[in-house]
């Protein structure tokens, strides 16, 4: 675990970080979207970019958010044994799953996914 004295969300994806490794998340996408394996990529993200609505909601959201891909994300947390794509709170060095692997593969929309988010950041906060 590391060390932060404010609490936070942290979104995970299910992708590994990398130049080649965008490239090809890029391509499986475009030619099978059904079959891509990150659900909060498939939510948050275009083809190419960040939707202009996800980064509006972060803006207005009253908790800081950070962002890591799956290699990253267990060279930080060795310990930490999710499926992902997932999305935690983090507070005093305690990780609390707010949504795992199977509930973020069952959001249809964008707008979903806010909406439940923002229900359950609250409940937190």
């Amino acid at each position: 675990m590391t060390d932060h004295p404010f609490p936070f969300l942290l979104f995970v994806y299910n992708s590994d970080s990398g130049f080649f490794n965008t490239l090809s998340d890029i391509a499986h996408k475009v030619i099978s979207p059904k079959t891509y394996r990150c659900s909060l990529c498939r939510l948050t993200h275009g083809n190419f970019k960040v939707k202009s609505h996800w980064l509006q909601f972060l803006n207005e959201l009253n908790i800081e958010c950070k962002f890591l891909h799956s290699d990253e994300f267990h060279r930080v947390y060795p310990e930490e044994k999710s499926e992902l794509p997932s999305v935690f709170f983090v507070k005093d060095d305690r990780m609390i799953s707010i949504f795992n692997r199977k509930e973020m593969d069952q959001f249809i929309s964008l707008e979903e996914f806010q909406s439940q988010l923002k229900f359950k950041t609250a409940e937190y906060l």
